[in-house]
């Protein structure tokens, strides 16, 4: 990745997944969610983004 780099990771439709890179283009520095062309957008730091991946994975579980 380059510096500061905005990279989109995954979409489906009207929503997607930015990560945004760090200073040095190392690892992503936070991520922008975005669902329905737009209309909501959620930010979040690495770390929470990983928290809420986690959520989402034990709430699938939980349905099967």
């Amino acid at each position: 990745m380059k510096p500061n780099e905005t990279v989109t990771l995954a979409q489906k439709g009207n929503s997607w997944i930015e990560g945004h890179a760090d200073d040095l283009g190392e690892k992503f520095e936070f991520f922008n969610i975005y669902f329905g062309e737009n209309f909501i957008s959620v930010s979040m730091m690495s770390e929470d983004f990983s928290e809420i991946i986690d959520l989402f994975r034990e709430l699938i579980s939980n349905e099967e």
